[in-house]
């Protein structure tokens, strides 16, 4: 998210970071609160957010109105939110409610880990793993198969949640770091295309590898 905000800031744009649920404090981006925002500068990135007291390390979530109003009233040109998070693991079905996304959102991008598709599936890869079962008809301790996969990107409670008619959608596939696992990625990506009606990109990267980053993407025709 960070890479992308220094990317468009490149570009000359101003873009707030922030959070609709909660996200850990940053070391070299200027802070604000949500109601403390005021017109940022070219190129700017702010990090908003209010302090988070059972977790000082974290920042809490911003109202889902709070983005649209920062655009429309031209504090900023780009919103970037982090909308759900998995406990750190690299794949998850989310509970209801979930991504919380704010109003007037007009792209979401849906982050997989490699791990989380090409490892035995079960609780130790996949957060919430009873309702990612419940919800795919995943076998615990087979890799995750296209059916399972496509109910995930299809369901209303599965990994896009209720997004609405006005957003594309992105899914990206992170942490695809050599051939044949990239082989494989995109048959997934390809199939993802094919049979999911919510989405209308999918990538695979290698995000935190400085040689590799966005390498495929697709979308649909």
């Amino acid at each position: 998210m960070y890479g992308l905000a220094e990317e468009l800031s490149e570009q000359g744009l101003r873009v707030v970071v922030t959070t609709t649920t909660k996200i850990y404090r940053p070391d070299h981006y200027t802070l604000s609160t949500p109601d403390s925002v005021h017109s940022l500068s070219q190129g700017e990135i702010r990090v908003v957010g209010d302090a988070c007291a059972e977790e000082p390390a974290k920042l809490s979530g911003i109202g889902i109105h709070h983005p649209f109003s920062w655009v429309t009233n031209n504090i900023c040109d780009v919103v970037l939110v982090e909308a759900d998070g998995a406990r750190e693991k690299p794949l998850k079905a989310p509970k209801p409610g979930e991504p919380v996304l704010p109003i007037g959102c007009n792209l979401v991008i849906g982050v997989t880990g490699w791990d989380g598709l090409a490892a035995p599936a079960g609780p130790e890869v996949i957060h919430r793993w009873p309702l990612f079962q419940k919800l795919t008809g995943q076998i615990e301790g087979e890799p995750v198969n296209d059916f399972a996969l496509i109910r995930l990107l299809n369901s209303s409670k599965g990994l896009f949640g209720e997004v609405p008619n006005t957003a594309r959608v992105c899914w990206l596939i992170n942490k695809v770091e050599d051939e044949y696992d990239r082989a494989e990625a995109q048959i997934m990506c390809q199939t993802a295309l094919q049979y999911s009606h919510r989405i209308d990109t999918a990538v695979i990267g290698a995000l935190q590898s400085s040689d590799r980053g966005l390498e495929s993407i697709f979308n649909r025709h």
